[in-house]
């Protein structure tokens, strides 16, 4: 059999198997395992490898993969949950027109996972972690973006918020004097508002709610490919735009 393999596919045959939750396949003392059998599954399924062997799938470069997830926010907002997971990301280009700091725009979090600390004893405990020497304020942004299809709202986190801001939350937090600035936009994030970006977004929970995995270099991001050459219309040639500062409340059409 050995030998044989060496020219030609063996095909296996196993029975009895366990299956667990996880999805992974574990022998029992009821297992068989069968080699080549001749019968007409196995003979079919042969076949059918034979015309794959003989007509390979050309494989995609990353290039060519990231050229074909870009999305408008109408596609990204039409697709089914079933046919991506929490490691599909597509590239939008959108602009910020709001971000909602009615809970806040920041929360208190491990300084290793950024897990949320809420809750924790006086002597912080991550749940992922254990315990930690101290916690980290990290940023939370509830943004509504839009582009030439529609509006939606993305999440903001942590290191890839930061990099948007320019500044840490930590940094933002230590200039907090009254307690409803907790609840009100720094300059610097309400700065943001108008500005477009390229964002590769993903849903973490494939329940449509999507957010920000990164911010793209507008230089390194492939032309969307033939199929989403719309996604990028009202796309700007130079990068990202940051507009001047306006007051949070000037533009009515905010829902």
């Amino acid at each position: 059999m050995a030998e044989k393999g060496k020219d030609a596919s063996v095909v296996a045959v196993f029975a009895g198997m366990s299956v667990d939750s996880s999805s992974s396949v574990c022998s029992t003392t009821s297992s068989e395992y069968y080699l080549d059998l001749e019968i007409p599954e196995v003979q079919e399924f042969r076949a059918n490898l034979r015309i794959q062997q003989a007509n390979p799938v050309p494989k995609k470069t990353p290039a060519q993969k990231l050229a074909e997830s870009w999305r408008t926010i109408e596609q990204l907002k039409k697709l089914d949950p079933e046919e991506y997971d929490e490691d599909t990301t597509f590239l939008c280009r959108v602009s910020l027109i709001d971000i909602d700091c009615s809970n806040g725009w920041c929360y208190l979090g491990c300084d290793t996972c950024q897990k949320s600390m809420y809750g924790a004893p006086r002597k912080y405990k991550c749940a992922r972690c254990g315990p930690i020497k101290r916690p980290v304020q990290w940023y939370k942004l509830k943004a509504k973006v839009e582009d030439a299809t529609g509006t939606m709202d993305l999440m903001i986190f942590c290191e890839v918020a930061e990099e948007l801001v320019g500044v840490s939350a930590e940094e933002l937090v230590d200039n907090i004097e009254e307690d409803d600035e907790w609840y009100a936009l720094p300059d610097e994030i309400e700065d943001l508002l108008g500005s477009t970006h390229t964002f590769q977004v993903f849903d973490k929970y494939v329940n449509g709610s999507f957010a920000v995995r990164s911010i793209m270099d507008d230089a390194s991001v492939p032309a969307p490919a033939a199929a989403a050459s719309q996604c990028k219309e009202k796309a700007d040639p130079e990068g990202s735009q940051k507009p001047s500062k306006r007051l949070r409340g000037d533009d009515d059409s905010i829902n």
